[in-house]
């Protein structure tokens, strides 16, 4: 009698991923539609976004991928940066990653990202800008050398490996923001105004004004003439170097660009405390503000007369 043979049956991409996590399958899909998955999606948009998970070895349950509705159906795979770290350290190839602040008037303009691979003699490099990648969200005002440098991460890594399909976070809002923006018009009359106005060339835009400076470093207790030593004055111009002594530098990362009016309170509060300590440490402390931090403190007579006073 002659027997058939039959071929153990392949698991499911739901059923394969639940056993990752030692979870029945229905319990973890009931778990990711949840909390990473909308709920509006569908059975094959479900398996999809497991699919892209399992494909790059992405953990959802502790959000290194999610899923986000897209403007006119679907989902859209989202990794987090803790989902791109993994990527990169999981990926055989991948030798190590440096990071390059560029700087313009003690503000960080640029960072670029360095990603070393074994098998290649140079690094991948990409630069990402502030004045393009910044937005006004939270995170934006609150860490945007840290945001920048993750965007910076996220492109070197997709030139040094070609990773596709996913985006992170802060491109799947402006995907859909975009989306939002570019809404069909179904009225022929305010499409033809529209088509009217774009025709019409665009007015002068005027240039935007510098965001405002951080205050400049000031000296220790004693006598100014004999501050900085001469083995610190170098890392005063050096824009990542951090005063210990007694007021430090404005940190990007932790702090939101600061206010013009937020600026000159501060500006004032240090120049009055300057006068309380005699005319030498006014001027030398004046000397060392920009051209634009000196002008949002304005009128000086009163703070040279306080300094005057407290000479004596």
């Amino acid at each position: 009698m002659n027997s058939v043979a039959t071929l153990p049956r392949q698991p499911s991409i739901i059923g394969a991923m639940a056993d990752r996590f030692g979870m029945v399958p229905e319990a973890f899909e009931r778990t990711l539609r949840a909390t990473v998955f909308p709920s509006t999606g569908s059975k094959e948009e479900f398996a999809a976004f497991l699919m892209v998970a399992k494909e790059y070895g992405l953990n959802p349950i502790t959000r290194e991928i999610y899923a986000f509705p897209k403007k006119g159906g679907g989902v859209q795979p989202i990794v987090s940066i803790d989902g791109w770290a993994n990527i990169l350290n999981s990926h055989p190839a991948f030798d190590g990653v440096d990071f390059e602040d560029h700087i313009e008037k003690g503000m960080v303009v640029a960072i670029t990202c360095r990603i070393y691979r074994k098998d290649r003699r140079h690094p991948i490099a990409a630069r990402e800008y502030l004045n393009e990648c910044y937005r006004k969200t939270e995170p934006w005002d609150k860490w945007p050398r840290r945001m920048l440098r993750h965007k910076a991460l996220i492109q070197a890594a997709r030139y040094a490996f070609g990773f596709a399909g996913i985006v992170d976070p802060d491109e799947a809002e402006r995907f859909t923001q975009v989306d939002a923006d570019r809404a069909p018009r179904t009225n022929p009359a305010a499409l033809e105004r529209r088509l009217a106005e774009l025709a019409q060339p665009r007015p002068p835009q005027p240039e935007p004004s510098p965001p405002p400076q951080p205050i400049p470093p000031q000296p220790a207790d004693g006598d100014e003439d004999d501050w900085p030593p001469d083995e610190d004055k170098d890392q005063l111009d050096d824009p990542m170097h951090y005063d210990t002594r007694e007021e430090k530098r404005i940190d990007l990362e932790e702090g939101a660009l600061p206010e013009a009016a937020d600026e000159r309170a501060r500006l004032l509060e240090a120049a009055h405390e300057k006068a309380k300590q005699g005319s030498r440490k006014l001027r030398w402390w004046r000397a060392r503000l920009t051209p634009e931090q000196e002008a949002l403190i304005g009128d000086w007579s009163g703070l040279e007369e306080a300094a005057k006073a407290a000479d004596g």
